[in-house]
Formats: structure tokens, C-alpha cells, sequence
């Protein structure tokens, strides 16, 4: 899924939301509950996440590996591409 966003928060807090799977059901109205099992270096992790049923589709279980890049249009810019995988 790809989405785009300007989001009026520091880059910090914009990670933390993305990374926190406490936080994730304040903005993921289909997600459960989740957590982090493995953390490895460089923001990637293994994560187990539950979603919630939706319609006919039953609630999913997923192991998940996450990694998070950060792209800089350039050092000066402000613009920030943040890409979860």
C-alpha cells in the first residue's frame, strides 16, 4: 500500500507512530493489536500483527519483516520520504 502525507509533527514523532504497534490502532481502524518480537539494527524488525475481521474476510494473524527508510530529498530540504516495507 502506498499513501502520501504531510504530517505537521517532528520526524522523531512521525517514527514513533509508525514504529509503535500501541499507536498503530489509533490510525488503522482494521488493526488489533500487535508487537515487536525482534528488534534488529538500522530500524528493521520482526513484528506480529492482528487485524480485525472485515465483512467476510476473517481476522488475519501476520509475522511481518518491517524496515524503515528514510530519503532526504537533500540536507537542507525538509522533505522527508519515509518508506516501511
Amino acid at each position: 500500500m502506498k499513501s502520501k502525507a504531510i504530517i505537521p509533527e517532528s520526524v522523531s514523532r512521525v517514527m514513533e507512530l509508525l514504529l509503535d504497534p500501541k499507536v498503530k490502532a489509533k490510525y488503522d481502524e482494521v488493526y488489533d493489536k500487535g508487537e515487536i518480537l525482534l528488534q534488529f539494527p538500522l530500524k528493521t524488525m520482526v513484528c506480529h500483527f492482528k487485524y480485525k475481521k472485515i465483512n467476510e474476510v476473517e481476522p488475519r494473524d501476520l509475522i511481518s519483516l518491517v524496515k524503515i527508510h528514510e530519503v532526504r530529498k537533500s540536507s537542507a530540504s525538509n522533505d522527508l520520504t519515509i518508506v516501511k516495507r
